[in-house]
């Protein structure tokens, strides 16, 4: 089964999250991490100062699409 990186911030539920983990997460400062919240909807009021979030990995179906078509 696959799996995708997701944000879950506190009550994320009701503003859009779980949305996908961008790439380096892990590496963002604090503020670059409430920039990206806010920019995915999650209300910047909710952002206190100790404000945490969840990793979450999702199941996910995969997609690939079989075909008898060579890829150049």
């Amino acid at each position: 089964m696959h799996t995708t990186l997701m944000v879950l911030p506190l009550n994320g539920e009701n503003y859009g999250f779980p949305q996908p983990c961008p790439p380096n997460w892990g590496l963002f400062e604090t503020a670059k991490k409430r920039e990206w919240l806010i920019a995915k909807g999650y209300p910047e009021a909710l952002l206190t100062t100790n404000f945490s979030v969840k990793l979450v990995h999702i199941p996910v179906e995969n997609k690939t699409r079989k075909t008898n078509e060579t890829n150049y």
